[in-house]
């Protein structure tokens, strides 16, 4: 009898720890267990209820939403948001990859405007620079002339022709600086055409994908804000201890009823370690009782 009865109390202790334990991680994890619907609905009380209810009775809140479309309308919100944000992250390596093209052309297109610019100032004052290497020649030749030409001469020819270099390098210095305010004027001139295409065909791009980029983020606000909704509408499981503490005793007794099913595999180890204490005990139970016969025999 003293053997039976801390069977007994071991086998009890089993199935109410365990039905502490579920109870616990249902109430920190309601997604720890699945509740059958199936098996724990009151259609006759609702068909009592809508057949018997005044006009006016409100005999429960219309606005709660089923458990089974509330999980239908999570997988759809779900599936809806992996799309977006697969599209987000897609949409973001784009606009990476644009906005390094962007760089670069932009620091191709610098150097070619300068490359466009230096060559029209260059050609603006080009016939003006040939003059006075023209002039410079003529100078070094009166120079080569300064012992064989009589001095008075010489330093008049000297004087005039450095007069006319003098003119010829502030032509040269003008024409320099009209051709500076000409680029500053018509800046946009200078540009490469084949670059300016790239630059607002990528332009465009990013500005697309940006684009892109803010219409996903709304439909997943819009997705967050829907799921609340649902949230806030569900129906919440009307679950207690002793409705673990049956799952306990199906588990125990190697009978699932199906009303719970576990739903994660702390859940599923925390079965299948009170099963296999179950079992233990009950085995114990009955090789004690096997061997108490076999003894009386």
């Amino acid at each position: 009898m003293k053997i039976k009865n801390k069977a007994a109390t071991n086998y009890s202790l089993i199935i109410v720890f365990f039905a502490a334990a579920y109870y616990f991680a249902w109430s920190l994890y309601p997604d720890s267990f699945i509740k059958n619907n199936a098996l724990n609905s009151t259609p006759i009380h609702n068909a009592m209820n809508l057949a018997f209810s005044y006009n006016g009775e409100d005999y429960e809140e219309h606005d709660k939403i089923s458990n089974e479309f509330f999980s239908n309308e999570t997988l759809k919100a779900k599936n809806e948001f992996d799309i977006i944000t697969s599209q987000s992250i897609n949409f973001e390596n784009i606009l990476s990859q644009q906005e390094s093209k962007l760089k670069l052309i932009n620091e191709n297109l610098s150097k070619a405007w300068t490359r466009n610019t230096e060559a029209y100032v260059d050609e603006a004052s080009l016939k003006n620079h040939k003059e006075l290497n023209v002039k410079e020649d003529e100078l070094k030749a009166i120079l080569s002339q300064k012992n064989k030409t009589q001095g008075s001469q010489f330093d008049i020819m000297l004087a005039y022709k450095n007069i006319e270099i003098s003119e010829v390098k502030l032509r040269i210095a003008t024409s320099e600086r009209n051709a500076l305010e000409y680029i500053l004027s018509h800046a946009g001139d200078f540009n490469d055409p084949k670059l300016v295409s790239e630059l607002n065909a990528t332009n465009k791009i990013i500005d697309d994908t940006r684009s892109k980029l803010i219409i996903n983020n709304k439909g997943i606000i819009k997705i967050k804000n829907n799921v609340q909704d649902l949230l806030s509408k569900r129906q919440k499981e009307d679950l207690n201890f002793w409705d673990f503490v049956f799952y306990s005793i199906g588990i125990s007794t190697t009978t699932t009823f199906g009303d719970l099913v576990a739903n994660s595999r702390l859940i599923r180890m925390l079965v299948c370690i009170q099963l296999l204490l179950s079992i233990l005990v009950l085995a114990n139970v009955t090789q004690n009782f096997l061997s108490k016969n076999k003894n009386s025999l």
